[in-house]
C-alpha cells in the first residue's frame, strides 16, 4: 500500500513540475504584440451607450440562424471596426470558417462569476456564444469579443500549463477561472472601455477583487 502511495506521489510531483514548467515557459515567451485600442468616446460610436440591438434573439423560441444572429450584430460589429479593426477581423474570421457557434449552450458554473458569456477553446479554436450573451449591451457584446480575443493570442503551453496547474491544484473546484489567464483578459478588456470611456462594473470590480485596479 505504501509503496503504491508512494507511486502516485512522485507521479503527483512529476506532473505538477511538468505543467509549472510549461505554466513558466510559456508565460516567458509572451503572446506577441496586441492591437491597440482607437480612443474614441462611446457617444459617437452607439446611441443610447446602454441598447442592445439584440435582446429578441435571447429568448427566442425559434433558433434563429447563424446568419441572422451574425447580421444581427451589427452595432457591435461596428465598434469594434471603429476601436480595434483587426479584432472585427477577427470575429468576422471566426465567422467566415465556420468557427463562431452561436447560442452553444456553455454551463453557468463555466465562470466564478455567475453567467458565462462565451468560450474560447483552446483545443480547437472556436469561438462559443452563450445565449447570455445577446442579453448583453452592443458595447457589451464588443467587450466579450475583446475578452475572447485576448484568449485566442495566448501561447498553447501558456494555457494548457495554467490549466494543468489549476487541475492539479485542485483550485478549480472553487475557481473554475484560471486565474493568470483570466487575468490578461479582463485588463485587455478593461483597457478597451478605458478607449471608449465607457465604465463597465462587473470588469472593475473583478480587476478590484484581484488587486490589478
Amino acid at each position: 500500500m505504501k509503496a503504491v502511495l508512494f507511486k502516485i506521489s512522485r507521479i503527483l510531483i512529476l506532473l505538477v513540475v511538468l505543467s509549472g514548467g510549461c505554466a513558466f515557459l510559456g508565460t516567458m515567451m509572451g503572446d506577441g504584440d496586441l492591437p491597440e485600442f482607437y480612443s474614441i468616446p462611446v457617444e459617437q460610436l452607439v446611441e443610447p451607450v446602454t441598447q442592445n440591438t439584440t435582446f429578441y434573439l435571447a429568448d427566442s423560441d425559434i433558433p434563429a440562424k447563424p446568419q441572422e444572429r451574425w447580421f444581427a450584430m451589427y452595432h457591435t460589429l461596428r465598434i469594434l471596426e471603429t476601436v480595434s479593426p483587426e479584432i472585427a477581423l477577427w470575429v468576422a474570421d471566426r465567422h467566415r470558417r465556420g468557427m463562431l457557434i452561436y447560442d452553444f449552450n456553455i454551463p453557468v458554473d463555466h465562470s466564478a462569476y455567475g453567467t458565462c458569456y462565451a468560450y474560447q477553446s483552446i483545443l480547437t479554436g472556436h469561438l462559443l456564444l452563450s445565449p447570455h450573451f445577446w442579453r448583453l449591451s452592443d458595447v457589451e457584446k464588443a467587450g466579450v469579443f475583446v475578452h475572447e480575443y485576448r484568449h485566442s493570442r495566448q501561447n498553447f503551453l501558456k494555457a494548457m500549463g495554467w490549466r494543468a496547474v489549476q487541475i492539479i491544484s485542485l483550485r478549480a473546484l472553487s475557481d473554475p477561472d484560471d486565474i493568470v489567464l483570466e487575468n490578461e483578459a479582463y485588463l485587455y478588456q478593461y483597457q478597451f472601455y478605458q478607449a471608449i470611456r465607457h465604465q463597465n462594473t462587473l470588469v472593475e470590480s473583478i480587476l478590484k477583487t484581484r488587486e490589478l485596479l
